[in-house]
Parts: structure tokens; C-alpha cells; sequence
């Protein structure tokens, strides 16, 4: 797989400084919603593709990051965002700390090779 740049991730437009969200899921919800409308996606579909992930807590790193990330149908490239939040989320990390950083990713729903396990849900 090639490299993946910070700068190819994320576009500027979905960074969030100072982003409020009173649960995970919620920030999910809410993260799905921009960059649905930044990528001309279904913003269902997406959030279901998250979702079907199971239990959202998986997506805690620790110290303070979660990366929630799911593939999608529609999405062509990989796809990022970035929010700081205002009031750290609980994403069940194991040292037990809430994210105050969260990336989430969405990746095509043809290269399964970028993210095992995850479901794409088409639209």
C-alpha cells in the first residue's frame, strides 16, 4: 500500500478546533454529516458503515485519540477528518482516558486491504 499523507487525508474544511458532542455517538453523527456533505455522500449510509462496526468503544487508542473509521461504497479515496473537542468522549481506550482528538477515516469500500474487519454499506 503507498503512503498516506496527513495533507491527502484531511482537507482543511473538516478540521474542527472546538468541536461539542455529548457521546460518541453523537460525534460520530455529527462527523458523518460534514464530510457526507463534503464528498457528495449519503450521510445514512455512512453513518450506518460506522455504526456497523459493533461497539464504538474499539475506536479508542488512548491517550486521548480515536481513529472511528469504516469503509464506504462511493467513497473513492480515503477520506478523513479532524475534530478537537470541546469536552473530551469516551471511546473505551484502555488507559481509561476520554479523546479530546478524534480522526475519523473512511476508506473505499473496494480495498479491503486498507481496513480489515470493517463492513461497507452501501447506499
Amino acid at each position: 500500500m503507498s503512503r498516506v499523507f496527513m495533507a491527502d487525508l484531511v482537507n482543511p474544511r473538516l478540521i474542527f478546533p472546538k468541536l461539542h458532542a455529548s457521546n460518541r455517538r453523537r460525534l460520530v453523527q455529527k462527523l458523518s454529516g460534514f464530510a457526507a456533505g463534503h464528498a457528495g455522500l449519503n450521510e445514512e449510509a455512512e453513518k450506518r458503515a460506522v455504526f456497523s462496526r459493533g461497539d464504538l468503544t474499539t475506536f479508542g487508542i488512548g491517550r486521548g485519540l480515536a481513529i472511528p473509521h469504516a469503509t464506504v461504497c462511493g467513497v473513492s479515496k480515503l477520506l478523513g477528518a479532524f475534530a478537537r473537542m470541546v469536552t473530551p468522549v469516551d471511546f473505551g481506550a484502555v488507559d481509561g482516558r476520554a479523546a479530546d482528538l478524534v480522526l475519523p477515516i473512511l476508506a473505499p469500500a473496494e480495498d479491503e486491504t486498507i481496513m480489515r474487519g470493517t463492513t461497507a454499506t452501501r447506499p
